[in-house]
């Protein structure tokens, strides 16, 4: 999954066409979306630490704000 975001967003970097940069920053955000389920999902199921979550979730709100702001900006 973390290769498919990456690839996104390589693609959104990559295309002078606003259309397309906004369908692949779309496709970025769904993708983000299932990933913080499956954290929280991971936190429920004990798979992870809630001191884990914790540190995660400080780096996923930051790049819900970049993606945010990077679509905007469109």
């Amino acid at each position: 999954m973390s290769l498919e975001l990456f690839e996104y967003i390589q693609l959104a970097n990559m295309t002078t066409d606003v259309n397309n940069r906004k369908r692949y920053l779309q496709g970025f955000q769904v993708k983000f979306e299932l990933l913080k389920v499956l954290l929280r999902l991971s936190t429920e199921k004990k798979v992870i630490t809630l001191k884990q979550t914790a540190s995660i979730t400080t780096i996923v709100v930051g790049i819900g704000k970049q993606i945010s702001a990077w679509k905007n900006r469109q």
